[in-house]
């Protein structure tokens, strides 16, 4: 009898241990106190404050200006946030259609890699016990319209409309790393620029952004969040040298940690057809990274335009 017990014993831990092992997310639904009917998606919060540093990004600001210059920037970023090291590789398209007047841009991230603490893995409900990994990002596109050009310094701003859209090509939804959901947002942007005693080699900008940002949710509550985007900067140019820095941000309807606000540094050293740009970005609210970039920009004016 008492071999039969253990046997039987033995058969029941058996079965408890292959129960388990095929059900890799077991930890995760008692974790989460899972319902058992719910899909795992609408447990996420889609929001900055809960997803990868690429995820919902704060818009940048292009200073109220269309540029003739046709361009190709890669960069490689580092992500240091709380519980979060990301790295990973940023490209960015400009093609201008009319002289001074329309653009059109497409940016995108092909790879980040990722690795999550264990303590924001459950912060941000993700799915796998080991939270990290290797993602491919969504790919934005957009156009932006002079609607006013710059005149001399007493006279009216340079004013840009701009549109873009958010595919809903971003992989790794189950880690929180991108939204795998369509999106949109429009602005428009002001600046000003002023030479700096009388040098043309030496100037001072100031420029500013409204818009609004719109991203589409798994919650069964809000379906999608809407939030008002912003932005102030300055630009100081010193011969080939540009320091810009910005303040920027937008503010969610939601209030689940989608009102991100950053601090935007950089600094350009322009050439020819060759540019090299240092950036640092310090999230300031629902955005906690720190942001390290390296990067260059191929540009030149197509002949079509160089007149």
């Amino acid at each position: 009898m008492n071999v039969l017990k253990y046997c039987f014993f033995f058969l029941l831990l058996a079965c408890f241990t292959a129960g388990r092992a095929q059900d890799p997310y077991a930890w995760w639904k008692e974790k989460h106190q899972w319902d058992g009917v719910t899909h795992w998606s609408r447990y996420l919060i889609i929001a900055p404050a809960f997803m990868g540093p690429n995820a919902l990004p704060v818009p940048e600001l292009n200073q109220g200006r269309v540029s003739n210059e046709l361009s190709f920037e890669v960069r490689g970023d580092l992500h240091l946030g709380i519980g979060d090291r990301t790295q990973n590789l940023y490209t960015r398209l400009y093609v201008p259609l009319a002289r001074n007047r329309v653009g059109v841009e497409l940016f995108y991230v092909p790879v980040e890699w990722y690795r999550l603490s264990e303590a924001t893995r459950d912060a941000r409900r993700a799915r796998d016990f080991e939270a990290r990994g290797t993602a491919a990002g969504d790919v934005y596109f957009g156009t932006t319209i002079q609607a006013i050009r710059e005149q001399n310094k007493h006279g009216l701003p340079s004013l840009s409309l701009g549109l873009y859209a958010k595919t809903a090509s971003g992989t790794h939804l189950h880690n929180a790393r991108f939204t795998d959901t369509p999106g949109y947002y429009f602005d428009g942007q002001v600046g000003k620029k002023w030479a700096l005693n009388g040098r043309e080699d030496a100037a001072f900008r100031l420029y500013g952004m409204i818009g609004f940002y719109v991203w589409q949710t798994y919650s069964g509550t809000f379906f999608q969040n809407d939030a008002f985007s912003f932005g102030l900067g300055t630009q100081l140019e010193l011969g080939p040298l540009q320091f810009t820095q910005d303040l920027a941000g937008y503010i969610g309807y939601i209030d689940n940690g989608d009102k991100p606000l950053v601090y935007r540094f950089m600094a350009t050293y322009r050439r020819q057809w060759l540019s090299y740009r240092l950036r640092y970005q310090w999230g300031l609210h629902d955005f906690s990274y720190h942001s390290f970039s390296a990067g260059l920009i191929f540009h030149f004016v197509p002949a079509f335009l160089d007149q």
